[in-house]
């Protein structure tokens, strides 16, 4: 069993993630209106904080369908999970995990 604490939107957030125990963060980006949603440079920064520390696992939690800009913002993080809500079709998922080594993780709704 995994577990996963998600919404930090901080470093604190991320060193309480890691001193707790948790195997995996989520990082919220394109969930618009999100009380966690966090730009990318921000997303970055948190999951570069994950990684140097390392553990827990960064995960980007979003709601986004399109797999280019996705992976653009991947390509500027060390993340390497990605957990997908909302309502993004096989084919961007399949073209998603194309562009990157990720793991993806898809809710079903």
């Amino acid at each position: 069993m995994m577990v996963k604490v998600c919404g930090a939107v901080t470093e604190a957030d991320v060193a309480a993630v890691a001193a707790a125990g948790a195997d995996l963060v989520g990082l919220w980006h394109g969930i618009p209106a999100g009380h966690a949603d966090l730009p990318a440079v921000q997303l970055a920064r948190l999951a570069a904080r994950a990684r140097t520390a390392g553990r827990p696992e960064p995960v980007l939690v979003t709601f986004a369908d399109d797999a280019r800009q996705l992976s653009r913002t991947l390509a500027s993080t060390p993340i390497r999970w990605v957990q997908l809500h909302g309502y993004q079709p096989p084919a961007m998922i399949r073209a998603l995990k194309a562009a990157a080594d990720l793991t993806v993780v898809k809710v079903l709704h």
